[in-house]
């Protein structure tokens, strides 16, 4: 663990953080930037089998989102997948106990009937799509003047978790002023990172 700290820490990056402060004239629209970008999200963790053969098993986490965030990245791919039932009694829809809920991992999550064989690295573990926006909000909280994040879904969800999803970006995020929904004109220019902070 304190190996993985020191590989993730300021002094064993090989960006300069003088090269990190923003110089640039920000005033121009988004697309016209380099945008630090955190692609599949993930971590593989070697695990023993007994008979003593190893098999990576991909790991996803609320906290690997984070750290990116920590990290300088503005665009996060999330992933997302239906998945099991979660409680969220702040965020509850009127919805049933056994409705599906929107998950992020690497690959579709196992189902019940479904079992990780030695040669697979299917993914075990997921993170509530739910989560991740309130990871993403306390985030913003806590750095009012950051450059906007971007969020990259590739959705693989049926149309009533997608609903469900649009529903926890509005509350979670819209309540809060947080999420961009002023209509773009078509031809018209996107909006400036300096436009977006904040």
């Amino acid at each position: 663990e304190a190996f993985y700290a020191f590989l993730y820490s300021d002094e064993n990056d090989i960006f300069d953080p003088i090269k990190g402060r923003v110089t640039n004239d920000m005033s121009h629209p988004i697309s016209s930037y380099w945008i630090n970008t955190a692609h599949s999200i993930v971590s593989r963790e070697s695990i023993k089998q007994p008979d003593q053969t190893f098999h990576n098993k991909v790991k996803v986490s609320c906290q690997t989102y984070t750290d990116a965030l920590y990290r300088g990245c503005r665009c996060l791919e999330l992933r997302t997948w239906d998945g099991p039932s979660g409680e969220f009694p702040s965020y509850t829809l009127t919805r049933k106990k056994t409705d599906l809920e929107p998950v992020v991992c690497y690959e579709k999550p196992l189902s019940s009937n479904e079992s990780v064989t030695t040669n697979t690295q299917r993914a075990e573990k997921f993170v509530y799509f739910v989560d991740i926006l309130k990871a993403v909000k306390s985030f913003l909280k806590s750095h009012p003047q950051s450059f906007p994040i971007i969020l990259s879904i590739e959705d693989h969800c049926t149309m009533p978790v997608q609903i469900k999803m649009a529903q926890y970006l509005k509350t979670i995020l819209g309540d809060s002023n947080m999420l961009f929904v002023r209509p773009l004109l078509a031809d018209g220019p996107l909006p400036s990172p300096e436009n977006l902070m904040g």
